[in-house]
Parts: structure tokens; sequence; C-alpha cells
């Protein structure tokens, strides 16, 4: 049986434990299972500062918008841009831009539309003049400078 005043340390230390566990979670089985985790205990996580930037330039890297939109606000906490998130921006466009190319629909574009412009408002990185010339983007109508 365990007393009253050792329930409190005995939770503190479960909940501890959880909160460790988030970050080694989304490294090795993704966000939906921080999300599982999250409503199961509902114990809020936990992050470094560095795991978080690292799970946020895996998310860009990988367009995978919806994830980076659930981890800030699951987290609080918005990426830092530096140089790795705006490499890792700037692939994300090529992604895009790329995918519409090879698909070249106006369902297919006004979905890239979209997606880019949530990019942009999210991260304040537009892509470069490089990937703009290279993939012919109209910046007007995609809503780039």
């Amino acid at each position: 049986m365990i007393l009253k005043k050792n329930a409190a340390y005995l939770q503190g230390a479960l909940d501890g434990d959880v909160k460790a566990a988030y970050e080694q979670i989304l490294k090795k089985e993704g966000m939906d299972a921080v999300m599982k985790l999250n409503v199961m205990t509902n114990v809020q996580p936990h992050f470094s500062r560095k795991g978080l930037q690292a799970a946020y330039v895996e998310l860009f890297r990988h367009c995978d918008f919806k994830n980076v939109v659930k981890l800030k606000n699951l987290t609080g906490v918005e990426p830092k841009i530096d140089v790795e998130m705006k490499e890792a921006v700037e692939e994300a466009y090529w992604g895009c831009f790329s995918g519409y190319r090879m698909v070249p629909s106006p369902n297919i574009e006004n979905e890239m539309i979209k997606l880019t412009r949530k990019m942009k408002k999210f991260s304040g990185i537009e892509p470069s003049e490089k990937l703009l010339k290279e993939f012919k983007i109209d910046t007007k109508k995609w809503g780039f400078q």
C-alpha cells in the first residue's frame, strides 16, 4: 500500500520519466506516437531545445508540415531560424515545386500553393531566387516577393 504522502512523489517521478521519454519517442517513432503518449498520460512533453530544433528540421526536410504545426501546438515553441532550418525549408520548397512539376495539374498546383504559403507564414522563410528561377515559379501567383 502506498502512503498518501508518497503518492505525490511517485506521481512526480513517473511524470518525469514520461517527459524524458518524449524526445526519444519523437526521434524513433514520430509525431503520431508522441501525440498518443500525450493523450494517454496527459503529461506535458519536455524536449531539449536542441532535440526540438532537430525535430523541426527533420519534419521540414520531409515536407511534413502537418506535424510541424502539431509539434508547435504541443510544445508552444517555434523553431529557431538558423542556417540548418533555412536549408531544411529550402528542401521542403524544392519538394513542393518538383512535385508540381512532375504532375502539373491545377489541383496539385493549388495544393502546393497552399502548402508553400503555410510554410512561408510559419517559418518566415521564402524560397531562394535560384529555386524560383529553376522551377519558373510565378511569384505573384504563389505568393512570394
